[in-house]
């Protein structure tokens, strides 16, 4: 997934977020990588099934926040988590 640095604020350190979306459309789900506008930037990683994927990602520490479902067929989960990354 995506990391963001740890930024310093007012010499406050804040906590940073790393996104990751998945798109199951037509029964083909699809894990990607995500900025903090929810870009995409990676190429998707084609995954098996979308309740192992889900499943994944909670035990990961990736929270669910938000579902949309764009029509009968295509339904997006955003899951975010606090960055790892402190270099």
């Amino acid at each position: 997934m995506f990391f963001f640095d740890i930024i310093e604020f007012m010499g406050r350190v804040m906590q940073t977020w790393e996104y990751c979306k998945v798109n199951n459309i037509g029964g083909k789900t699809y894990l990607y990588s995500c900025d903090d506008s929810g870009n995409n930037i990676a190429n998707p990683k084609r995954c098996l099934n979308l309740k192992t994927v889900l499943a994944e990602l909670e035990h990961d520490g990736w929270e669910l926040m938000n579902i949309n479902r764009c029509d009968h067929d295509r339904i997006t989960y955003i899951y975010c988590r606090p960055s790892t990354n402190l270099a």
